[in-house]
């Protein structure tokens, strides 16, 4: 019975090479029978053999393969971090038209224009609280609006954290706008007048 001088694996009769480490078998290896007690040398035979050469090698290629892709991945992270503006990139226009306590469309918003709606732009994180601030800033005044939409032959609120992706699933169908209503909640004390023309769009 012979044994690797190199790794202690047994090898087999008449071979060349150790199947677990890939060492040339020379004169040096260890020989024994089952009486001698030289077998247990290294105390580790019967054990877990190391490593081939090969499984190191390997596993030498994945870490390197892993860090790569580690410092490729942070990179990518940081350069979306340093482009990333929160008002700046592709925005999304919205609509926004607006009603009287009555829920009755609004058809001139301004005492001195012919507008009956706003445009605002949305980025693709903003929510139904940012898009009332951007209406606020519209008029330059603490104004107090219901966000809605119309939906079945009535009007419903929709919740402040309706983002965009919710809004175009229901923005869908004929005649609809992306965009929603905003309630106004006080009487008029900006100039507003309310010409109404019905319900919904």
């Amino acid at each position: 019975m012979k044994f690797c001088a190199e790794c202690g694996s047994r090898l087999a009769p008449n071979s060349k090479f150790c199947g677990e480490c890939g060492v040339k078998i020379q004169d040096t290896c260890a020989t024994a029978d089952t009486t001698s007690t030289d077998v247990s040398r290294e105390g580790n035979v019967a054990g877990p053999s190391r490593p081939s050469v090969n499984e190191n090698v390997l596993n030498s290629k994945l870490d390197e393969l892993k860090k790569k892709f580690n410092d490729s991945k942070e990179k990518m992270s940081k350069k979306r971090r340093a482009t990333y503006k929160p008002d700046g990139g592709k925005t999304v226009p919205l609509e926004i038209r607006f009603l009287d306590l009555k829920e009755k469309r609004i058809q001139r918003i301004f005492s001195n224009g012919t507008e009956s709606a706003i445009m605002i732009h949305s980025d693709a994180t903003d929510t139904m609280a940012t898009w009332i601030r951007h209406i606020k800033e519209k008029f330059k005044a603490p104004l107090e609006v219901i966000p809605m939409r119309y939906s079945r032959g009535e009007f419903i609120v929709l919740p402040s954290t309706t983002d965009i992706n919710e809004l175009k699933r229901l923005c869908t169908g004929k005649r609809k706008f992306l965009g929603f209503y905003a309630k106004i909640c006080a009487r008029f004390k900006l100039g507003m007048q309310v010409w109404t023309c019905g319900n919904g769009e």
